[in-house]
């Protein structure tokens, strides 16, 4: 079993709602027409406060909500990272499985992360490598045309 630290689960965790943050919510519109005012200070005469009917309530649920979202979409990464490095290791022959292993487990100061996990397979893997060459090639095929180009123009001169 390949030992990992578990992403944790904040998904429903309450906000930290203040009172100073009520009251910068309820602002945010008139807050918003001033920085447009003093970004398009020929027009601020143009520029109007939206009457928006304030709720707490509302605005801390889109907050909620928000934060909800964004850990739910962060665990689900992780989860994917795990799953494409976990592949890539059972594609491996059983040396480089060992090799990865070997790496993952004698290195006490890297957490032990999905992102970590799938980098030391991709490395271990031959795969970094593949791309890199892959990405060398191209590199070396546009200067080279870069090179061919800039010769015609010379030649034109």
């Amino acid at each position: 079993m390949i030992p990992f630290t578990r992403y944790p689960y904040r998904s429903g965790l309450p906000i930290a709602w203040s009172s100073r943050r009520a009251s910068l919510a309820k602002s945010k519109p008139e807050r918003q027409a001033n920085k447009i005012r003093k970004k398009i200070p020929l027009l601020a005469e143009l520029v109007e406060v939206e009457k928006v009917e304030f709720s707490e309530e509302a605005v801390k649920a889109e907050r909620q909500t928000t934060q909800d979202d964004f850990f739910s979409r962060q665990r689900q990464g992780h989860a994917n990272a795990w799953r494409r490095g976990r592949k890539a290791f059972f594609k491996c022959d059983p040396e480089t499985q060992a090799r990865i292993l070997k790496k993952w487990s004698n290195n006490r100061y890297r957490p032990k992360t999905a992102y970590y996990f799938a980098g030391i397979v991709d490395i271990e893997s031959g795969a970094q490598a593949k791309r890199l060459e892959i990405c060398n090639r191209q590199t070396e095929e546009i200067r080279d045309q870069i090179h061919r180009e800039s010769r015609k123009q010379l030649s034109l001169l």
